[in-house]
């Protein structure tokens, strides 16, 4: 097999990202990126001493992130914060989940 057909390359071959460009993306801390790759979250490209992304792995991961969390707001009843009414006038205070 040729090896230099293996690899995509030119304009149309997606650009990998580093720790720190997937850490801008998502508003994190790059330790964390590592951590999300260490834990297996974030699937990781390895390139010589190189810790790169695919942006493609980004998005899956935003996704099931995404997925996850809407899940947790469809759950049972009182599992988030109660809203309550105050006094009579149209004022409200919420508390915390217990």
């Amino acid at each position: 097999m040729d090896t230099q057909r293996a690899v995509r390359s030119g304009p149309d071959a997606p650009q990998l990202l580093s720790t720190a460009d997937v850490s801008k993306a998502l508003g994190v801390a790059e330790i964390t990126v590592r951590r999300l790759v260490r834990s297996g979250e974030l699937v990781r490209i390895k390139v010589g001493r190189r810790t790169l992304v695919h942006p493609a792995d980004v998005i899956a991961f935003v996704d099931a992130r995404r997925a996850k969390s809407s899940k947790k707001d469809d759950g049972p009843q009182g599992s988030g914060p109660v809203v309550e009414e105050v006094g009579d006038e149209h004022t409200s205070r919420v508390q915390p989940p217990k």
